[in-house]
């Protein structure tokens, strides 16, 4: 997969289907399985990097992020380039780097869009971003923390039982989901047999049933049955959470943004470089699991 090429090219229609998103990818594969594998990880990398957004207000539709230029927790006076992007926009932002002396790398990778990083001190950074007219936020993932929601007071719609809807839950031991139970204070999938439209519910200690996004309800219902599915290595500032549960979809963008790299995939877990104590702290505290062992002022 061309990832520069595919981030052009949704930059440039800034928006879109679901369904004209996955047609695309279809020609980068000739087979079906490898095709829907290519747009779920092609959807997850351009959300995580704060390229773009999918599912917006729960259509089917994604629009592509503005850009901008943040600074990074993970790296002192380094920034990136995040949202639409084109190469004549990369070129300016070079060149508008070195102006004001800032060192600008782009550093390719094989499974996500080409990493445009910027070195110097926030004067310089904010110097070059405002020559080519795009917003520049110091320690972006830090102050991202402070617009999320604690997943337990997460504000959801009460829903009532799916009558006719197949029904598995998701058991937090095997990590898998099961089909036909309703296990208690789990999140649980409903899929209409005939539409394959999908909904995700909370099943709380008053038995309750609350709508919330997939990954989410995953980890609520973690919280509520206190299952850690995170750590953190305060020596290599890594945030580690496995695979088969991802964090929620912002959670996981501004564990991506501390330094602008898709997490590693090593043993079944995903491991996110460079999240700073602090954002661990905030992040893992708010989606309910363990804190780090950091005491927040």
């Amino acid at each position: 997969m061309n990832w520069d090429s595919l981030l052009y090219w949704i930059s440039h229609l800034s928006s879109g289907s679901w369904a004209r998103f996955k047609k695309a990818l279809a020609g980068l594969s000739p087979f079906e399985e490898e095709t829907r594998y290519d747009a779920t990880l092609a959807r997850i990398r351009l959300s995580d990097l704060g390229c773009a957004d999918f599912f917006v207000n729960g259509t089917q539709n994604w629009r592509v992020s503005e850009p901008g230029l943040i600074g990074l927790t993970g790296e002192p006076d380094s920034a990136i380039m995040t949202g639409a992007r084109s190469p004549g926009l990369i070129e300016s932002l070079c060149k508008a780097a070195e102006r004001h002396g800032c060192v600008a790398e782009i550093q390719t990778s094989a499974d996500s869009p080409s990493r445009i990083l910027l070195r110097s001190n926030e004067q310089r950074l904010a110097a070059a971003a405002r020559d080519c007219n795009l917003p520049y936020r110091p320690q972006a993932a830090l102050i991202m923390t402070q617009r999320l929601w604690s997943l337990l007071s997460l504000p959801s719609e009460e829903a009532v039982e799916y009558i006719g809807w197949q029904c598995r839950s998701f058991d937090l031991r095997s990590l898998s989901w099961i089909d036909g139970d309703k296990l208690p204070l789990s999140a649980r999938e409903y899929d209409h047999p005939r539409y394959h439209r999908k909904d995700y519910l909370l099943s709380d200690h008053q038995g309750i049933l609350r709508r919330l996004p997939k990954r989410a309800a995953i980890y609520a219902s973690a919280a509520l049955q206190g299952v850690s599915l995170t750590q953190y290595n305060r020596q290599k500032q890594e945030l580690i959470v496995l695979a088969r549960t991802p964090l929620p979809e912002d959670f996981a963008r501004i564990a991506c943004l501390c330094s602008g790299i898709s997490p590693r995939f090593e043993q079944g877990r995903l491991v996110y470089a460079g999240v700073t104590l602090e954002v661990a702290a905030r992040l893992m505290v708010l989606a309910g699991q363990p804190h780090p062992g950091y005491h927040l002022v």
